[in-house]
This record gives C-alpha cells, structure tokens and sequence, in this order.
C-alpha cells in the first residue's frame, strides 16, 4: 500500500485541496453515461480523480479502456487519470466484483466494505479527496452492495458520498438507462447499431474499426458477466 501511495503522491494535482472530488470506473466499455457522470463531477470541482479499474478480468483490456476513456474526456482539464492498482476494485480485495453471475451476497457486502475503507483511509488522506461520485446502480447487485458500503463507510471517514441519477438514451426499444453491459449485450447479439447513442464518439470509433475485432468475437463467445 505504501508503494501505491508512493505513485498517488507522483500525482497530486495542485490545487487549494478545498473542493477535490474522485470517480471509478471501469469502463467496459466507456459509456456516454461514464462521460454525463465525470463531466458534473468536473463541474463542480476544482480537481477530479478518475480512478480506472486496471485489472484485465474484463472483455475490453485495461489499455484499450484507458484510451477511450482519454481520447473521451480530454477536453476536461481539471480531471487527472489514475490506475487503481491492487487497492480499488481489483480481484485481491474486491473478487465478486468479477464474477459471472455474482448476485448480492454477505461476502460480496464485505469485500465492498473492505474497498470502500481502503479508499477512504489510505487513498483519500494523500490526495485530500472529500467526495466520491457514482451513479445509480439499476442492473447489477454487486455494484449495488457497493454503492450501499461506500454510502456507510465513507461519510464516517470525512467523505462525502455523491450518487448522481443515471441518465436514459434511446434504442431500439425506446429509451432506457445507459449501461456497458447493455453495449456488451447488444455485440453479443449483433446489434451494436441499435445502441450506438449509448456511445461517446471515442467509443463508436474503436467498435467499428477492425482494432475491435478480437474483442467483439471474445464477447460474443463468453458468458460471463464482465
């Protein structure tokens, strides 16, 4: 942890530490709901960590992520991009996170509760972090029981819990909440056309270009959950 710490400190922004927000993601993949929630955060704070999940137990890879995400968001420049390491959402503390089919469970609240403390202990007292944002959880228990444990533990630890309504875009059944696993279901279905407004340009750019390929075909091929 000392090490990670060590790499936070690399890359403090400067700022008057008044008003410094974080978000993680996973992106998988980068999602216009992703964007919606890192703008606000941008809008209304001074600096804005952007934690991006780095383990690569997910059907898009941590690079391919990491440059869509950027390419997404660079016209925010209050906004700094940081890997999670071993610490945030990784399969040594947080494991049901990845699992096919993880439904809520005491174990996953547990590992939850376990993450959201080391944020708010050992992340937060070196970049002076005071909010954490996230969106509305609507598909997926995991998340959910995450959401809860971080809306519990860091409050406590001087944190403020920010939870920001996700926002609807419409398909081909009307409209409906913005998420990566419907992006992954509607490849694993050969709709991806269908779902192309749930989508930043950076996102709809890699999809359709032959770089994709391998990853579509994985997704289309797997069965698991991320």
């Amino acid at each position: 942890i000392t090490d990670y710490q060590n790499y936070l400190r690399e890359n403090i922004q400067k700022t008057n530490y008044s008003n410094v927000a974080a978000i993680v993601v996973n992106c998988n993949p980068f999602t216009i709901g992703h964007r919606y929630l890192i703008e606000k955060a941008s809008r209304e704070n001074d600096v804005v960590y952007l934690f991006v999940v780095s383990e690569n137990l997910s059907a898009f890879p941590f690079d391919v992520r990491w440059k869509m995400i950027e390419k997404g968001i660079s016209h925010l420049n209050n906004v700094k991009m940081l890997e999670t390491g071993p610490y945030i959402v990784s399969g040594a503390i947080f494991p049901n996170y990845f699992l096919k089919n993880e439904s809520w469970s005491l174990i996953s609240q547990k590992q939850a509760e376990i993450d959201a403390s080391i944020f708010a202990q050992y992340i937060c007292s070196v970049l002076k972090i005071k909010k954490r944002y996230v969106g509305t959880e609507n598909y997926c228990q995991t998340t959910l029981a995450y959401n809860a444990a971080m809306k519990k533990i860091l409050p406590a630890n001087g944190v403020d819990f920010v939870e920001v309504t996700r926002i609807k875009a419409k398909d081909h059944k009307g409209s409906s909440f913005v998420s990566a696993s419907k992006i992954r279901e509607a490849i694993k279905n050969d709709e991806l056309n269908e779902v192309l407004d749930f989508l930043p340009l950076s996102t709809q750019e890699f999809l359709l270009s032959s770089e994709s390929e391998e990853i579509r075909q994985k997704i289309k091929a797997g069965t698991g959950r991320h």
